[in-house]
């Protein structure tokens, strides 16, 4: 049997700069590529879902059921709707020229009016 071949691991400049020349180099595709090696990376130093396998698959298809409702739910947002209040980091919302928190506040407020 043979010994295991050592895995030579790539840095990411290295991925990115392969995986930019099929989709283009562009500084924004650059960092879109830099972005998702990042989430891999990431992903692989999470432990596996363990447990109840059961459990764990109508747990994962109640979730991707939710996430499809909300999808088709963004996707016809009533006119006006500010999406982005709901979503907003508390960083981009501070260098708003009004006090973020009423103003989150109100928008939130007017969504759930407006969606009901």
């Amino acid at each position: 049997m043979r010994a295991p071949a050592e895995i030579q691991i790539r840095t990411t400049e290295e991925i990115i700069a392969d995986i930019a020349v099929e989709l283009g180099a562009d500084p924004a595709t650059r960092a879109n590529i830099r972005s998702m090696v990042k989430v891999v990376r990431d992903l692989k130093n999470l432990s596996p879902m363990v447990g109840n396998s059961r459990a764990n698959v109508k747990f994962a298809k109640r979730v991707l059921k939710q996430i499809d409702e909300l999808e088709k739910l963004f996707a016809k947002p009533p006119d006006g709707a500010v999406l982005e209040m709901l979503f907003a980091s508390k960083q981009s919302l501070q260098s708003l020229p009004v006090d973020p928190s009423v103003e989150r506040a109100e928008a939130v407020a007017w969504e759930a009016r407006a969606w009901r």
